[in-house]
C-alpha cells in the first residue's frame, strides 16, 4: 500500500516528466522498492544524515563510514551506534543500510528480538532455517536496532548459541554487522546482574565493531513538540 502511494506520488513531483512516468522516476521507486525488501522503515527513507544535527556528537563519524563504506566491507568492519534515546543513532544506522544498497550491496534491517524468535520457529524445519539463513547471515550489510531491548528468557542458553552463530559466522567470513543501542558494549552484557550475553560474544563485537557515542539534542523531543503544536494547539 505504502509502496503504491509512494509510486504515485514520485511520479506526480518527477520535474523531468510531470507526471508521465519516465526512467528517473521509475528508477527512485525502485530504489524506495529495495529499502522495504531490506526491512528499512518507512519513516528513515527519505530521511538522510543532512537531517541531523551536523555539530552532534557521533555524526561526523558516521559520515566518514558511510565515505569509506567499500573498504568497510572489504575488511567486514561493523559500527556501534550507541548512546541515549533521540539522538539519530537508527537514522544514522538506515543512512548507513540505504547507501550500502545505492552501491549494489544486499541490505536486512531487523531486531534481534525478531532474528530470535525467527530462529526458534524454524528450529525443526531445516528448509525455512537455511532461508533464514541466506537472509541474516549471508547480506553484505546487517543491520541490528536496539540491540540491547530485546526480550531474553531467564535461561539465555539458546540466545547465546543463536548470536554466537550469527556474528561468528559474519565475523568469519567478513560481513559487516551495523548495531544500536542505548549502552556501550560492556554494559550490554548486564541485565539485571545477570550475564545475558557470553565473553566469547563480546570479544567478537570488539574484533568486529567500532564503537561511536552519540549524543546531542533529542530529535524524538523536538518533533513531539511540533506535532503538539499542528494537531492540538489552536
Amino acid at each position: 500500500f505504502h509502496l503504491k502511494q509512494l509510486k504515485t506520488k514520485l511520479t506526480s513531483q518527477c520535474k523531468y516528466c510531470g507526471g508521465k512516468g519516465c526512467t528517473r522516476c521509475a528508477m527512485e521507486f525502485d530504489l524506495h522498492t529495495k529499502y522495504a525488501q531490506a526491512g528499512i522503515p518507512i519513516k528513515y527513507w527519505d530521511l538522510s544524515l543532512a537531517d541531523l544535527d551536523p555539530s552532534g556528537k557521533g555524526v561526523k563519524e558516521v559520515t566518514n563510514y558511510v565515505k569509506k563504506l567499500k573498504l568497510a566491507y572489504l575488511e567486514g568492519q561493523g559500527l556501534l551506534a550507541y548512546g541515549k534515546n533521540g539522538n539519530g543513532k537508527t537514522l544514522c544506522a538506515c543512512a548507513i543500510g540505504k547507501e550500502a544498497i545505492k552501491q549494489g550491496y544486499s541490505v536486512r534491517f531487523t531486531f534481534l528480538g525478531e532474528i530470535i524468535a525467527a530462529f526458534m520457529n524454524t528450529m525443526y524445519d531445516s528448509k525455512q532455517r537455511e532461508r533464514l539463513k541466506d537472509d541474516i547471515l549471508g547480506v553484505d550489510f546487517l543491520i541490528l536496532d536496539d540491540i540491547d531491548k530485546a526480550y531474553i528468557s531467564e535461561d539465555s542458553k539458546y540466545v547465546n548459541s543463536i548470536l554466537d552463530t550469527l556474528f561468528r559466522t559474519r565475523v568469519q567470513n567478513n560481513l559487516p554487522v551495523i548495531m544500536t543501542a542505548n549502552k556501550p558494549i560492556n554494559n550490554i552484557l548486564q541485565s539485571n546482574s545477570e550475564e545475558v550475553f557470553t565473553k566469547s560474544l563480546l570479544s567478537l563485537f570488539d574484533e568486529s565493531l567500532l564503537s561511536v557515542l552519540f549524543y546531542g539534542s533529542d530529535k524524538r523531543s523536538e518533533l513531539k513538540t511540533e506535532a503538539r503544536k499542528r494537531f492540538l494547539e489552536d
